[in-house]
């Protein structure tokens, strides 16, 4: 199973929004004033609330759809999740920090099974959160520069770590260690925030669009 899907459409900018209870204990958004696509345009938009919709894949609740008169439909997909994504950034089920956390305590995913997370998958997603933090070997001092100031966090860390990983860590956890290491280092204010803005940067996702309850709207974090 594969992150999100590829190509063009899973690179769309896409409106992530907080989910909480409403006058009918229903995990609910805001409605937005703007859509995701006034970003790049600047057209003004009419938003009508459309319908809720069920995923296959997806937060265990339905999800906004609506629509806007000027740019047509879109959803608004909780924090954390985006446009095709089979699993959220962070969660107890299937989450990508799931696979790093488990892979840290030393529990390996079965190698196979009718679910998801399968030790392949486990990998996978493992190796994501390596590019996201750019302590992937392969990547070059730009690639770590581009996530030390998305992130907050030194240049030469990540080098250090990436060394670590190349060296091949004897210790239990291996690369998922690595990656729970930086992941408790950095400043949790806006983090999540952050890592979208890097998943975006290494084209796991398309452009993050938050909607911000009781503040500014639409905040682009790829312009933060």
């Amino acid at each position: 199973m594969g992150l999100a899907r590829s190509g063009t459409a899973a690179k769309r900018s896409f409106l992530t929004a907080e989910y909480l209870p409403d006058v009918k204990r229903r995990l609910a958004p805001t409605t937005p004033t703007r859509c995701p696509k006034w970003a790049s345009d600047g057209l003004p938009c009419g938003i009508v609330v459309k319908e809720w919709c069920s995923r296959k894949h997806g937060p265990g609740y339905k999800i906004l759809a609506c629509d806007c008169y000027t740019h047509g439909g879109f959803r608004i997909y909780p924090i954390g999740w985006w446009r095709y994504g089979r699993v959220s950034l962070f969660g107890e089920r299937n989450s990508l920090v799931r696979a790093v956390n488990d892979g840290a305590a030393g529990r390996r995913w079965p190698e196979q099974a009718r679910a998801e997370t399968t030790l392949r998958t486990q990998r996978r997603w493992t190796s994501r959160w390596c590019r996201i933090f750019a302590v992937e070997p392969t990547l070059d001092d730009g690639a770590r520069l581009s996530a030390a100031l998305a992130l907050g966090i030194d240049t030469v860390t990540l080098k250090d770590k990436a060394n670590e990983i190349r060296a091949g860590p004897t210790s239990k956890g291996g690369r998922a260690l690595v990656v729970m290491g930086i992941l408790g280092s950095l400043d949790p204010t806006g983090l999540l925030q952050r890592l979208l803005r890097r998943g975006h940067d290494c084209g796991f996702w398309g452009c993050p669009i938050i909607e911000m309850r009781g503040g500014a709207s639409l905040h682009n974090v790829t312009r933060s």
